[in-house]
């Protein structure tokens, strides 16, 4: 593995007020070995170290998050200080900054949103994204909501709804990034496992994805095989 390589776990959980969602970003935090953990739409009015040790494992030591107005929207990154150095942060209405380097690699920012439903914050979102792009320098990726949605039945529906965009930049400065589609089965979005770079000595790994078993004509294909 590149020792460069930093792995970002992206989701909308759809709240971590929920146990049953918390049980599930851990799992999959922990098999994804991620350093960073980005989650939109948290639905948490506060949050303390000792949340984020019990949801994403106790060597997750930093954290930065905007909280949910009532019960809708927040955002929360969360990063291993072992892994990955955050240089500095900022926080806004409706995302997440957060200015990254590992080892002796060069620096990007990584910015995490909650983009509203509502159309008459559609306006000020957009204005916040632009501000930040005047704001920042360098590198720089953006994800989050309303940037894999799927309603979880026999011809599923799959919307583009969380995404992972990124400057010209940040791609030149991480050629080798590889995005994956990770399993859940207690939110109807996707979580996104982002790699800054794939290590070209080592095999892919085969991965049994479990929606694969809801997917029509799934059985016959695979009695085929």
């Amino acid at each position: 593995m590149d020792v460069q390589n930093i792995y970002v776990a992206v989701w909308n959980a759809r709240g971590l007020n929920n146990p049953a969602r918390r049980s599930a970003v851990r799992i999959e935090v922990d098999d994804a070995q991620a350093s960073v953990v980005c989650v939109s739409e948290s639905k948490l009015q506060s949050v303390t170290q000792f949340d984020i040790a019990q949801w994403f494992g106790a060597r997750f030591d930093g954290f930065v998050y905007v909280p949910a107005v009532g019960s809708a929207g927040g955002v929360l990154v969360a990063w291993r200080s072992e892994d990955v150095r955050v240089l500095a942060s900022r926080v806004d209405r409706f995302s997440v900054s957060i200015h990254i380097v590992k080892g002796d690699g060069a620096a990007w920012w990584l910015t995490t949103v909650y983009g509203p439903t509502c159309d008459s914050l559609k306006d000020e979102f957009l204005n916040e994204l632009r501000m930040l792009r005047a704001a920042i320098v360098g590198p720089w990726a953006v994800t989050g909501r309303r940037f894999t949605w799927s309603n979880s039945r026999a011809e599923p529906t799959l919307v583009k709804l969380d995404r992972w965009f990124a400057s010209v930049d940040w791609e030149e400065l991480h050629p080798d990034v590889s995005l994956s589609a990770l399993t859940s089965s207690i939110s109807d979005h996707c979580p996104i496992l982002m790699s800054t770079a794939v290590a070209s000595h080592f095999g892919k790994r085969f991965r049994f994805e479990r929606f694969w078993l809801k997917l029509e004509g799934f059985m016959d294909t695979a009695k085929v095989l």
